[in-house]
């Protein structure tokens, strides 16, 4: 982050998360749970490698632009991919629910990015990687 401080809206945003997440977690029996958490992180972190992949970092320096590098972007992706899946396949019909809503996440974030700053920082990845694990949560929360 340029700015390491804080705003109040800031703090607020991570706290919603925050108890969003718990309150999800904890409203699913122990295995959908654990099930969930694994999931959601798969997800999270494959609509984070879209991400990169789709849009262009708008910083010329600092420690996002090696996730930019084109050289590795293949194999990171055929990695995440992968591993996404076999962590779907933990449940796969909730997984497959929640696949519309990581994607819908992932995009209003894409275009709240470069509507905002032109593009995409390591703040927003870390925001879509953090929504987007939301969303699958609040899938397998319902019933």
């Amino acid at each position: 982050m340029r700015d390491p401080r804080l705003g109040s809206y800031g703090v607020t945003a991570i706290a919603a998360v925050l108890l969003l997440d718990v309150a999800a977690i904890s409203s699913m029996s122990p295995a959908r749970g654990l099930a969930a958490l694994v999931i959601a992180g798969g997800l999270s972190r494959l609509a984070v490698l879209a991400v990169i992949v789709l849009v262009p970092y708008v910083r010329a320096s600092g420690l996002g632009v090696a996730a930019w590098d084109s050289r590795r972007r293949a194999f990171d992706v055929v990695v995440g991919a992968v591993s996404a899946g076999v962590a779907c396949a933990l449940d796969w019909r909730r997984a497959l629910i929640a696949l519309p809503f990581v994607a819908l996440t992932a995009l209003v974030l894409i275009v709240l990015a470069r509507k905002r700053v032109g593009g995409v920082t390591g703040d927003v990845c870390g925001a879509t990687a953090e929504l987007c694990q939301l969303a699958v949560l609040l899938v397998f929360a319902v019933r």
